[in-house]
């Protein structure tokens, strides 16, 4: 008995050494939860199939990390040398990436949104192309505040923002009084987010924010808004190599 739980002393220890900080969360949530079930079992005679108890010790693991990313209403700004691909979300989260596009020739503007799963499957697509031209930053924060409103009314209630823009989620993070037409948009954008306690803006590089550049490139073959719930062609071979390399 003293050699099986020196053996399993030695397996957690070796886990720690070799495993990433998310897989170690997870590990210990549900290692938390064996426990509560060992309790509830012993002292009132409940049981949960293993199934559940995992299921439990996971949405309580999640619960917890969206809360700390909710406090700070949007993630750290500075960008994982890690992450050379895009990322699927955790479970329980969708993930919309958004991109702008200038057209200067044709006088129009555009912005496209991808939704996708923790399990990096397509589920939304959106562009819109307006007439004029705008400043880079005022058109990406018009982008992030349509896909803030898009994605509560489709219903989701866990998701995260992906922009390109450093200089659009360094203005969400100082919340610094501004008049310009750049600070409203910023401040109708803090206001949607403060609706949504588990929504949060993050930072992406350029090269994992594909997919939403191809459809903010392609937004100018169409009138105004257009929204896909079937991936559209252009994107296709891009969302297959997200998902591939996530």
């Amino acid at each position: 008995m003293a050699n099986s739980s020196e053996s399993l002393v030695e397996w957690f220890f070796q886990l720690i050494k070799t495993q990433t900080r998310e897989v170690m969360g997870k590990i210990g949530a549900v290692l938390w939860a064996i426990w509560i079930q060992r309790n509830n079992r012993f002292w009132n005679g409940s049981h949960e199939s293993p199934e559940r108890t995992v299921y439990l010790a996971l949405e309580f693991l999640f619960d917890w990390i969206s809360v700390q990313e909710g406090a700070k209403t949007v993630s750290q700004v500075t960008p994982s040398p890690v992450h050379q691909h895009w990322q699927r979300p955790l479970p329980g989260f969708v993930k919309c990436n958004i991109d702008a596009a200038v057209f200067r020739e044709e006088g129009k503007s555009s912005w496209g949104m991808v939704v996708r799963d923790s399990q990096g499957r397509f589920l939304h697509a959106a562009s819109r192309v307006v007439n004029g031209l705008f400043h880079v930053r005022e058109l990406e924060t018009l982008g992030l505040r349509e896909a803030l409103s898009w994605i509560k009314q489709l219903g989701f209630e866990r998701a995260i923002f992906e922009t390109d823009s450093l200089q659009v989620v360094q203005a969400l993070q100082n919340r610094d009084a501004d008049l310009s037409e750049f600070g409203a948009l910023i401040k109708d954008c803090l206001s949607l987010l403060q609706e949504e306690h588990f929504f949060s803006v993050a930072f992406t590089k350029r090269q994992n924010n594909v997919v939403a550049h191809i459809l903010a490139r392609n937004a100018i073959r169409y009138t105004d808004f257009m929204v896909w719930n079937d991936p559209p062609v252009v994107i296709q071979t891009s969302l297959c190599t997200d998902a591939v390399n996530s």
